[in-house]
């Protein structure tokens, strides 16, 4: 959950907006869509031989969708711990009829007993 909120921070102090691909000729890049009027921002430019896999991977991992990301795994979290709390009043609930059944079992074998005891 540290990793989870460090880099929803992260994303918060990171360019906003979309962040769209660009390539020329031997390099990729991302730019920000919204500053696309300003030049272009690049938010990170990529040389090399894995430089379209990298812009891949920075891309999928934009502000955007980490923060998508933070808030599904936080409500998956809330489901969880939901489901947690409905299983242990079912737990508890089972237990409390358990012990009901052995008290009338019990109360059976007494009656039993008694009935043998009478015959």
């Amino acid at each position: 959950m540290e990793k989870l909120n460090e880099l929803v921070e992260l994303a918060k102090k990171a360019t906003s907006g979309k962040w769209i691909a660009d390539s020329g000729e031997g390099w990729d890049a991302i730019i920000s869509q919204q500053d696309m009027v300003n030049g272009n921002f690049i938010v990170g430019e990529f040389i090399g031989p894995d430089s379209k896999a990298n812009k891949d991977f920075v891309l999928a991992a934009s502000p955007e969708n980490i923060l998508a990301i933070a808030e599904a795994f936080r409500a998956l979290e809330q489901r969880a711990e939901a489901a947690e709390a409905k299983l242990e009043t079912a737990v508890r609930a089972v237990d409390n009829l358990d012990a009901e059944r052995n008290a009338l079992r019990a109360k059976l074998e007494e009656l039993e007993k008694q009935e043998r005891k009478d015959a």
